[in-house]
C-alpha cells in the first residue's frame, strides 16, 4: 500500500508536468495503471472489512446464545445441585452465575454445590475470583461448594 501512494504521489507530478508540457496522454497513460491498482486495493479492504465483520457478528451471535442459555442448575439429588459452566466466563457471567445459584441454594436449600468448570474457559484471574467468591457465599448459606 505504501508502494501505491508513492506511486500515485509521483504520477501526481508526472500529471502536472505534462499538463504544463501539454502532454496530456503520456501522464493519463501512467495515471490510469495506478488508478486501477488504488481501486484494486480498495476492493481488498472492502473484502477484508466484510469479512472482518462478519466474524465479529458470528462471535457477538454465539457469546449471546451462551448468555441466553444462562447457568443451568441441575439438582441432581434433593441437597446437591450440580452448575456446569460453559464456554466464556468473564464479570459478566459472573454476577449472572452468582445470582441464579445463590437463590437456587436458598430456593432448594442444597447442602452441597458442584460447579463444573470442565467447559469453562476462564481467562482472567479476577474471574477466578469471582467464583472462589462464590464458593464463600455458597457457605454463607449454609452449603458446601466442591470444584470439578
Amino acid at each position: 500500500m505504501q508502494t501505491l501512494v508513492s506511486d500515485l504521489d509521483g504520477a501526481t507530478l508526472d500529471l502536472e508536468a505534462a499538463l504544463a508540457g501539454g502532454d496530456l496522454r503520456a501522464a493519463v497513460s501512467r495515471v490510469l495503471p495506478l488508478m486501477r491498482r488504488l481501486a484494486d486495493a480498495a476492493a481488498a479492504i472492502d473484502s477484508e472489512r466484510a469479512r472482518h465483520e462478519a466474524m465479529h457478528a458470528q462471535f457477538s451471535a454465539q457469546r449471546d446464545l451462551i448468555l441466553a442459555l444462562g447457568c443451568p442448575i441441575l439438582q441432581v439429588r434433593g441437597d446437591v445441585l450440580c452448575v456446569p459452566l460453559l464456554g466464556p466466563y468473564d464479570t459478566d457471567r459472573a454476577a449472572q452465575l452468582s445470582d441464579a445459584v445463590l437463590q437456587a441454594v436458598s430456593r432448594t436449600r442444597a447442602r452441597l454445590v458442584l460447579l463444573d468448570l470442565t467447559g469453562a474457559l476462564v481467562p482472567e484471574a479476577t474471574s477466578a475470583g469471582h467464583i472462589l467468591d462464590l464458593c464463600r457465599a455458597i457457605r454463607l448459606l449454609g452449603a458446601r461448594a466442591a470444584l470439578s
